[in-house]
């Protein structure tokens, strides 16, 4: 008889401010002046690689910034940056990296990715994603392309850099 060794997998969403919990950032004791906190998502990437978490996942929202403080600042950092920052600062925890095609060039993509690739020993990941907001649209200075477009234009940016 054989034993199935099935195995869950952990990852951890760095896709907000402060968590779940939409009011979290109004708490006692947040300082809401210091996000993003680099620092902070640092150590709970190293706590999560510590509880044997497989994976990061680095969302990207540009452009989201609330019109007044009623809601929670969820501008997230660069994601390329934020996660060469994480990967340099942990041994063996993979990052998958938000990365938009309609905002970017493949070029620069590809030469992004493949160079974290190499210093990090393949942790790297892309979650590649179109892009939908007008808001950022506006905010690039670019037309946003309707959904058939967009989806055309991402499945050729994808094609050209996984050759």
């Amino acid at each position: 008889m054989t034993e199935n060794k099935k195995q869950m997998l952990l990852g951890l969403g760095f896709t907000g401010a402060y968590g779940a919990n939409a009011k979290a950032w109004k708490s006692e004791g947040v300082n809401s002046n210091t996000y993003p906190d680099i620092k902070a998502d640092i150590r709970y990437d190293q706590l999560a690689e510590k509880g044997k978490f497989q994976f990061l996942f680095v969302g990207d929202f540009p452009g989201a910034v609330p019109d007044d403080n009623s809601h929670v600042p969820s501008m997230t950092l660069e994601p390329i940056i934020t996660s060469t920052t994480i990967l340099q600062q942990t041994k063996h925890i993979g990052v998958a990296s938000t990365v938009h095609t309609q905002w970017n060039f493949p070029y620069t993509v590809a030469r992004q990715f493949k160079g974290i690739d190499l210093m990090s020993g393949g942790r790297i990941a892309w979650n590649a994603v179109t892009g939908s907001s007008p808001k950022v649209a506006e905010h690039l200075g670019v037309n946003l392309m309707d959904s058939k477009s967009r989806y055309e234009n991402h499945y050729e940016f994808v094609e050209f850099i996984l050759k």
